[in-house]
């Protein structure tokens, strides 16, 4: 993806452009691997996990885009996904990161917040407090709804929606959360465990037992909805850097 190759940060938006940059990443890669799947006609629901995370990184990237203050929103971002990083390495200690307890996790956080703040500021003045700032807004937060916006994310999406259909001129629908929860709520059905099981199933009885079938899914269904919001992640996180390019450059 050309745009991806050619995305430069701006000094004084560093984390923010970063954390977009990550969320294409996502969005890129995850679509990807979805595909991949696709390719396996008989179980397309397999690529849902894919899509669900390339969807979930589209729809924050628009968020994240379309906020005013887009450098400080994006240092908050960048704060919470180092949160969320060190309570990992807190419980799971993983071989060779060297950390051994909580403690531990606390420090990797603290130089990990010093050193990104000491590198804005290496290149945008002043820039590196922001750093400090967003920590002391994430800890003031709810932990409920859980991200860097502290807000219901659906409904952020909708503001952001209309913020480039302004841009681009262009009408929307107005009940855009809803039907990303509705997205949504189909891609993470496939993504977590269950019993999937369908309304037709065959049964065989044996002297020992009985022997249950479940018939193929609706493989047609699941391939449109996951190739359907694969190519809408896609272009979410086309417009998300339109609008980047035009408001925050």
């Amino acid at each position: 993806m050309n745009e991806r190759d050619q995305f430069l940060c701006q000094p004084k938006n560093l984390l923010a452009d970063m954390v977009l940059l990550a969320f294409m990443n996502d969005v890129l890669e995850s679509v990807q691997a979805g595909m991949g799947v696709l390719q396996l006609e008989t179980i397309p629901h397999r690529a849902f996990p894919c899509i669900r995370t390339a969807f979930e990184a589209a729809q924050q990237a628009l968020v994240l885009v379309t906020q005013e203050y887009y450098a400080f929103v994006g240092a908050k971002a960048w704060v919470y996904y180092c949160r969320r990083d060190k309570n990992w390495l807190a419980l799971a200690k993983p071989e060779g990161s060297g950390i051994q307890s909580k403690q531990d996790a606390d420090d990797w956080f603290e130089a990990k917040l010093q050193d990104i703040a000491n590198l804005w500021d290496s290149v945008s003045n002043g820039q590196g407090k922001l750093v400090a700032q967003a920590r002391i807004e994430l800890e003031k937060q709810p932990r409920r709804p859980d991200n860097w916006l502290g807000k219901d994310l659906a409904l952020a999406q909708d503001e952001a929606y209309r913020k480039i259909a302004s841009l681009r001129k262009i009408q929307i629908d107005q009940n855009m959360s809803t039907t990303n929860r509705s997205i949504y709520g189909s891609l993470s059905r496939d993504t977590h465990t269950g019993l999937r099981i369908n309304a037709e199933i065959t049964f065989e009885t044996y002297p020992n037992g009985i022997k249950v079938s479940f018939l193929t899914r609706d493989n047609p269904f699941n391939f449109k909805t996951a190739s359907t919001s694969a190519m809408l992640s896609v272009e979410e996180i086309l417009m998300a850097l339109e609008y980047r390019n035009h408001i925050h450059s």
